[in-house]
C-alpha cells in the first residue's frame, strides 16, 4: 500500500514536470494573440513568457495591450488560478493576480453552470501608482494635466436580481499637476481622498468623494451610467469645493475668477461645482 502511494506521487509528479517542460508555450501565446486580435480588431495583443505555476495555472511574464484609440497599457507578473474544487460542486471560480502601474491588482470571479453565469466578483488594488491615468486624459481634457500618488481599495460584486456591490478607495499622497496648464498655477496637493461606491446594475452611484488638502477641499456625490465603451459612460457629479484663502488670492492673481464664480461664494468660501457629460468630453459648471 506504502508503495503503491508512493509509486502514485512519483508518477504524478513526473507527469506534472513533463507538461510543464513540454508546454507548448508559443503556440498558446500564438492561439491567445490571435483570438484577441478577432475579439478586439482595433487592438494589438502581446504576450511574453506564457507558462505554468504550481498549483495548476497559467502565468504571464507580460500582456501589453496596444491600441490608436488608447495609450498603451502594460500588466506584468499575470497568474491565472482556478478554483479547481468549486469545479467539481458546479461552481467555477478563479483568481487573476497582476502587476499594474508598479502596483498589486487581485480579481477573484465565482459563476455558475447555469444563468447567471457571473455569480460573484472582486477587486482589490493596492499602492497603483496614479501616474498611470494621465495618458488618458491627454486628449479628453483643454489643457494637459498630470496625476501622482497612490491608490488602494476594493470592489465586491454580487448576482442578486441584478449586478450589485459596494466599494472604497483611497489615494494618499495625491498631487493634480498643473504647472503646464495656460493659468501658471501650481500643483493642487491632497493628503488624501477617500471615495465610497454603490454599483446598482449599470449605475454607479457615487455615495461620496472627500478630497482633503492644504489648498482645497472638496466633497462630491453623483452618479456614472456605465457604457460598454468606457469613455462613452455618462457621468454626472455634484459638489463643493472649500478654498483656502491664501489659495483664492494666489489664484485671483492668475484667473478672474469673478467672472467664474459669484464673489459672495468665495467669501464663503465654498464654491458649488457640477460635472456632466461622458468621461471622454467631461463638462464643468461652477455656481
Amino acid at each position: 500500500m506504502k508503495k503503491r502511494y508512493l509509486y502514485s506521487l512519483w508518477f504524478l509528479g513526473c507527469t506534472l514536470f513533463f507538461i510543464g517542460f513540454l508546454f507548448p508555450s508559443d503556440f498558446f501565446e500564438a492561439y491567445v494573440e490571435g483570438n484577441a486580435g478577432k475579439a478586439f480588431p482595433q487592438a494589438s495583443v502581446d504576450l511574453e513568457d506564457l507558462g505554468l505555476t504550481l498549483p495548476p495555472g497559467l502565468s504571464v511574464g507580460k500582456v501589453s495591450v496596444v491600441s490608436a484609440a488608447m495609450p498603451p497599457v502594460v500588466v506584468e507578473d499575470l497568474q491565472l488560478l482556478p478554483r479547481w474544487l468549486p469545479l467539481f460542486t458546479g461552481s467555477p471560480g478563479g483568481v487573476l493576480k497582476a502587476t499594474l502601474w508598479k502596483g498589486s491588482l487581485w480579481i477573484s470571479v465565482r459563476g455558475g453552470l447555469s444563468p447567471p453565469f457571473l455569480r460573484q466578483s472582486g477587486v482589490k488594488v493596492s499602492a497603483l501608482d496614479v501616474s498611470g491615468v494621465s495618458p488618458f486624459l491627454e486628449n479628453a481634457l483643454p489643457f494637459p494635466i498630470g496625476l501622482s500618488g497612490r491608490m488602494d481599495g476594493e470592489l465586491s460584486l454580487k448576482e442578486e436580481t441584478g449586478l450589485k456591490g459596494e466599494g472604497n478607495f483611497t489615494l494618499s499622497g495625491f498631487i493634480l499637476g498643473l504647472k503646464n496648464s495656460p493659468f501658471g498655477l501650481d500643483d493642487i496637493v491632497f493628503s488624501s481622498v477617500k471615495a465610497e461606491v454603490k454599483v446598482n446594475g449599470y449605475q454607479v452611484i457615487v455615495k461620496g468623494i472627500k478630497a482633503k488638502g492644504p489648498q482645497i477641499s472638496a466633497d462630491f456625490r453623483g452618479k456614472v451610467m456605465l457604457s460598454p465603451q468606457l469613455f462613452d459612460s455618462r457621468i454626472s457629479l455634484v459638489g463643493t469645493l472649500s478654498p483656502d484663502p491664501a489659495f483664492v488670492e494666489k489664484l485671483s492673481g492668475q484667473v478672474p475668477l469673478a467672472m467664474l464664480v459669484n464673489p459672495a461664494k468665495l467669501k464663503q468660501k465654498r464654491i458649488s461645482l457640477r460635472i456632466q457629460g461622458t468621461l471622454a468630453n467631461p463638462r464643468v459648471s461652477l455656481n
